[in-house]
């Protein structure tokens, strides 16, 4: 049965891929914000429980690993455009700055760098 209090089409829609397929792009253009499993889960009109469960099923990673990969690589491209800071940069994918989070930030940065 449908979330009546889901604002998306893809409630719709039961098998959680088809679901996903919507939510990637919106997370995408809100890096910004707080993207949690309770706030992805109600975007994909799902329990947080079952959001998780099936959002590992689908990509193989837990959510929160998911979207910090999806904030590390969004903040290396914009690495590429002069005069931005690593605070501004991290601040416009969702990384809430502190010394520590710019440490780990830089070394993730660094190491995937290195992979590639």
């Amino acid at each position: 049965m449908a979330n009546t209090n889901c604002p998306t089409r893809s409630c719709l829609t039961v098998n959680p891929a088809d679901r996903f397929a919507e939510l990637i792009p919106w997370m995408m253009r809100n890096l910004h914000e707080d993207l949690s499993v309770n706030t992805l889960a109600r975007k994909a009109c799902m329990s947080p429980s079952h959001f998780n469960r099936a959002f590992k099923s689908v990509f193989g990673n837990a959510p929160a690993e998911f979207v910090e990969n999806l904030r590390i690589n969004e903040a290396k491209r914009r690495l590429a455009v002069p005069k931005r800071t690593l605070e501004i940069i991290a601040a416009s994918v969702g990384f809430r700055m502190r010394r520590h989070s710019a440490a780990h930030l830089n070394g993730d940065l660094e190491r995937n760098r290195a992979a590639t």
